[in-house]
């Protein structure tokens, strides 16, 4: 698919002698602060030692500042340069990995903050002291919207036996509105578990912000706007042929987590976003609310609920929708390849 003369019949003198579009074109890591006799010696490098091209890929101490004038100018130049060799100029779309964020340009807005569910036993400000505590994306940032609280019987086996969503309208009132339940009648415990909207934790790997809310099509168009058409105002005349693909690196939500074990009273984080309930509605028909602990507990042996897997193919379409297929039609629209690889792609276990 990358390769134009891939279609034509196999040609002796170019498998001796394949041209650039046959030959590697390595991930070529721009930090520091970039100087530019030093890039061009290394794109003349790169044509004494065969290579067909490189990827341009800002990494850890890039000191000149990204996307900026000095950063664009400089992918201009080592592109002529190495346009006048011979070499293929691939883009890069991202500060460091993962892309979405245009390291933190574009999550400077916190409109566009990454969002998860987090799904917990425990309401704000009610945590035990020795409660585990990760720092990874997708752990409790206290900083969301309560979404329910949920009453939750399971068996001794740990199955759901009993799931009712309260009506109470806080944490406060679910918590009052559980006091009032005993135990069921064959003595099994109810517990009351809560469901909060969050936003991901910002840091230093993203330049003091977050990462992306990939689900949100508005937050991706964004990225395009700062990142692509950056890209497409300095090389565009030249996307699909010296410039002939831009490559995504590991895009990703939230990862999906589960319970150690069914009696486990641990927080489990999903991938979610503000709309997610009405475009999971449209879908189905349904409010997921209503169900939500179906996506953490086996209703029955052998009987998977159904809307467990209705949750995770909307949110694989919400992904695919609002990162994959918005970047890929803005790079057919402007003549540019869309290569790149996702996180945890070698397995279905993320």
């Amino acid at each position: 698919m990358l390769y134009p003369d891939a279609k034509q019949p196999f040609q002796e003198a170019l498998f001796r002698q394949p041209g650039p579009a046959y030959r590697s074109a390595p991930f070529w890591a721009w930090n520091n602060e970039l100087d530019e006799a030093m890039l061009l010696r290394q794109v003349g490098l790169f044509a004494e030692m065969g290579y067909g091209g490189f990827h341009i890929h800002a990494r850890n101490g890039l000191a000149t500042p990204y996307l900026g004038d000095e950063f664009m100018r400089l992918v201009r130049s080592c592109h002529d340069a190495g346009n006048q060799l011979g070499l293929k100029t691939w883009l890069y779309d991202e500060d460091r990995y993962p892309s979405g964020a245009a390291g933190g340009l574009v999550t400077s807005d916190p409109a566009f903050h990454g969002r998860f569910l987090l799904w917990t036993p425990y309401a704000y400000g009610k945590v035990p002291a020795d409660y585990p505590k990760s720092a990874y994306r997708g752990s409790r940032q206290e900083n969301g919207r309560w979404l329910g609280a949920w009453t939750i019987t399971l068996t001794e086996a740990g199955y759901l036996k009993h799931y009712r969503r309260l009506a109470a309208t806080s944490p406060e009132e679910a918590d009052s509105e559980m006091g009032a339940h005993g135990p069921e009648a064959d003595g099994s415990r109810i517990r009351i578990w809560h469901a909060y909207l969050e936003t991901t934790a910002c840091g230093p790997w993203f330049n003091g912000q977050t990462y992306l809310d990939t689900l949100n099509p508005r937050a991706v168009r964004r990225f395009i706007e700062i990142t692509h058409e950056r890209y497409a105002a300095v090389l565009g005349d030249f996307f699909g042929q010296s410039a002939p693909g831009i490559f995504t690196d590991e895009p990703q939500t939230v990862g999906k987590g589960c319970l150690p074990f069914a009696h486990a009273l641990r927080d489990v984080s999903m991938p979610w976003t503000e709309d997610f309930t009405v475009t999971y509605q449209a879908a189905y028909g349904e409010d997921i609310l209503d169900c939500l602990p179906e996506l953490f507990w086996e209703t029955t042996v052998g009987q998977p609920s159904r809307r467990r897997w209705q949750y995770h193919e909307h949110a694989a379409e919400r992904f695919v929708s609002a990162f994959s297929d918005t970047l890929g039609y803005w790079c057919e629209a402007h003549g540019i390849r869309l290569t790149g690889h996702l996180m945890s792609e070698a397995s279905l276990l993320a």
